[in-house]
């Protein structure tokens, strides 16, 4: 399915083209890092790298670009532990109701809600096809599925250990406090192997 061009100078262009670029990039499957030993690409970093500059519209150091890696990485991992990893079904069904959200923004833009066209923009400025995009994703789409089973698993502890009241600030704080807890144990315990270091 073809889709539309929205805006070729906006960040959301620019990011997929900058996303394209990475699988060009010399050595781009070289592993420069190990997480517990989970292999981490020079393109995997590399597109980190891109999206946290996006949202923060500024240069983000190697450093800042790690730390976010092992955090996702050392979650995905815990989810698999506990047995929360997303099943391929699972995945699938968000893929596919994904593609659906994302077709109604080419046919109907004005009416379709998040930030659909956006990514609709993301897509089209990567080259690829909506089909071939979310082919590619997939194992990253339920990565990040098995982090959100893991966070639901945690609030619900969280939730069941609680005297305060139901979706009050105290209660929601509560949740919030033990999933960054167990991030920031995760992260301490982790065993990071840098075979390399990118400079900025």
């Amino acid at each position: 399915m073809g889709l539309k061009q929205i805006g070729a100078s906006s960040d959301y262009h620019n990011l997929g083209k900058q996303i394209a670029h990475n699988t060009e990039v010399e050595n781009a499957d070289t592993i420069i890092m190990k997480i517990n030993g989970t292999p981490i690409t020079r393109e995997a970093f590399l597109n980190q790298k891109a999206r946290l500059e996006m949202s923060a519209r500024d240069s983000i150091s190697y450093s800042e670009v790690k730390d976010k890696i092992i955090e996702y990485n050392v979650l995905w991992q815990e989810a698999k532990k506990r047995g929360l990893e997303a099943s391929l079904e699972e995945t699938q069904e968000y893929v596919n109701n994904t593609k659906q959200l994302l077709q109604q923004s080419v046919n109907d833009s004005e009416n379709t809600p998040d930030n659909s066209d956006m990514i609709v923009e993301y897509i089209t400025a990567t080259g690829k096809s909506l089909d071939e995009f979310l082919a590619d994703t997939i194992p990253e789409y339920q990565k990040m599925l098995s982090i959100g089973n893991l966070r639901h698993s945690i609030y619900n502890e969280a939730a069941n250990q609680s005297t305060e009241k139901t979706n009050s600030p105290e209660f929601i704080e509560a949740q919030q406090k033990a999933f960054e807890n167990l991030k920031q144990e995760l992260c301490k315990e982790a065993d990071i192997e840098e075979l390399e270091t990118l400079a900025n």
